[in-house]
C-alpha cells in the first residue's frame, strides 16, 4: 500500500506531512488528493475489512487506523508461514528456481512476523526436501562439510541457492 500511494505522489499528503494550502486553488487540488490517498487505502484492503474505515475521511486517520488494527505483530499468521516453510516441497513446483524463490519469500515474511530462521536451518531444510534427483549434490555436500570439519564455512542461503540451480 506505501508503494502504490508513493508511485501516485500521495504518501507525504497521507503521513500528514503535507500541511493544508491558503490559496483556494491550490486549497482544491489538495483536498482532491487527499481524496485520492484515502481512497487508495480503501480499495487496497479486503472488502470485508473496509469497515474499519467507515466514517473516517483523512488518509492519515485512515492510515493510522489501519496500522493499528494489521500492524500488530499476528502470531496466527508467523505459524502459518513457518508451517508452509515447513511443508514446502520442490514437487509442487515445475522448477526448482521455483520452489528456491517460494521458500526465500517464506522465509522473508517470517522474519517480517519475527521468526528468525538462519540460514543454516534454511539450507539443512532444503536438502532435506531434494528428491533422488539431487542425491549426488546432498551426499557431496554432507561429504564436504565432514571433511573440512572445523574449518567449514557455512555458505550463504543465496551462494547455496545458485549451487543448486
Amino acid at each position: 500500500m506505501e508503494d502504490l500511494l508513493r508511485s501516485k505522489g500521495l504518501y507525504w499528503i497521507t503521513m500528514g506531512k503535507e500541511t493544508t494550502p491558503t490559496n483556494d486553488d491550490k486549497k482544491a487540488k489538495w483536498d482532491n488528493r487527499n481524496d485520492e490517498a484515502r481512497g487508495l487505502i480503501g480499495i487496497s484492503i479486503s472488502p470485508d475489512l473496509r469497515y474499519h474505515l467507515q466514517g473516517i475521511d483523512d488518509p492519515k486517520a485512515a492510515w493510522d487506523k489501519i496500522e493499528s488494527v494489521f500492524g500488530k505483530l499476528n502470531i496466527i499468521r508467523a505459524q502459518q508461514l513457518e508451517n508452509q516453510i515447513l511443508t514446502l516441497s520442490p514437487s509442487d513446483f515445475s522448477c526448482l528456481g521455483d520452489y528456491l524463490s517460494k521458500f526465500k519469500t517464506l522465509r522473508t515474511l517470517c522474519e517480517e512476523c519475527k521468526i528468525k530462521m538462519d540460514e543454516e536451518r534454511c539450507i539443512y531444510l532444503i536438502l532435506s526436501k531434494l528428491g533422488s534427483a539431487y542425491s549426488v549434490f546432498v551426499s557431496t555436500f554432507y561429504a564436504m562439510k565432514e571433511a573440512v570439519g572445523k574449518a567449514y564455512v557455512q555458505p550463504t542461503l543465496e551462494s547455496f541457492c545458485t549451487s543448486l540451480i
